[in-house]
């Protein structure tokens, strides 16, 4: 019996080197270590980047995506964290504004413009203030970043998703189009196009089960991770299958959710998985035709 130990990556992260030092025990002695030397790329993970914002080589915030508000399951206040991992001192400049580009009046920061030392942090409050009567808004926090080594040249601009409930949430309006088997250039995937119709920030979670009948336990794929959604915008949701997968028949168990728990599009279907789809080649045309045999809506092949 094979078993992958598995734990959350929470802190902040900077490309490079590290050590990845695995420990087995029985609560009382080490049964089994074993350091793991690793060349980290923050762009790989990316579940991260929905706590987590890389502004730069080597500075980050916390948190991505931020939201204030009055209503149940929001907060007036939140803290904002800057860190400096670099080896150069930079200038930090934060512009809460609202999707048509005016500033957020109701955000007040306790500081929107300050220096950063290298390898520190600086922790900013972020407070909803005074009345609204627009139900909501949407829009981003800017942030712009100097170097100052270089103060007037601008490094990076990011822009963060920014929420402001005054009132209530938008109604959720979430479509999803046909599941898909891609070829893609980092593998084989199954993949579903996810399209924001509200006129707030949707955050999508999807979760892809992929078991065979012989009892063997399911490959668990997943993509979204909660990341929000503006209004109007499409992203491709990719569930990338092993690598050494096996040609033969599976079961896919689609769920695709949003805040509270709402269901975009959840399916449950049988397939078969051919050779040529796995290696990506053979006619596209005939894996389309013996993939929308199966798929409920007839979807196809990239």
């Amino acid at each position: 019996m094979r078993w992958w130990p598995q734990a959350p990556l929470e802190m902040s992260l900077v490309d490079g080197q590290y050590d990845l030092n695995l420990q087995v025990s029985n609560g009382r002695r080490t049964m089994l270590e074993q350091t793991f030397p690793q060349t980290l790329l923050v762009d790989a993970f990316r579940a991260l980047d929905t706590r987590i914002a890389n502004l730069g080589p080597g500075v980050t915030l916390e948190p991505a995506q931020i939201e204030l508000g009055r209503v149940e399951g929001t907060q007036r206040m939140l803290t904002i964290e800057i860190s400096n991992y670099s080896e150069d001192d930079q200038q930090i400049h934060l512009v809460p504004r609202d999707h048509l580009g005016d500033p957020m009046s109701r955000l007040m920061l306790s500081k929107s413009k300050f220096d950063l030392a290298a390898g520190r942090s600086k922790t900013i409050r972020a407070l909803l203030r005074g009345i609204s009567k627009t139900s909501s808004q949407w829009g981003t926090l800017d942030v712009i970043r100097r170097n100052l080594n270089s103060p007037n040249d601008v490094e990076s601009a990011t822009s963060l998703p920014l929420e402001l409930v005054h009132q209530q949430r938008p109604v959720l309006n979430v479509e999803s189009g046909p599941l898909q088997w891609a070829n893609l250039a980092g593998g084989n995937a199954f993949v579903m196009e996810i399209t924001n119709q509200g006129e707030g920030y949707a955050p999508i979670q999807g979760e892809l089960l992929l078991g065979r009948d012989d009892g063997s336990r399911p490959h668990r794929l997943l993509d979204g991770f909660g990341r929000w959604l503006a209004p109007g915008q499409k992203r491709e949701l990719q569930f990338h299958v092993p690598a050494d997968l096996e040609a033969g028949k599976y079961q896919v168990r689609l769920s695709v959710r949003s805040r509270e728990n709402l269901a975009v599009e959840e399916q449950v279907v049988v397939l078969d998985l051919t050779e040529d789809m796995l290696v990506g080649t053979g006619n596209v045309a005939d894996e389309s035709a013996e993939l929308s045999r199966v798929v409920p809506g007839g979807a196809t092949v990239r």
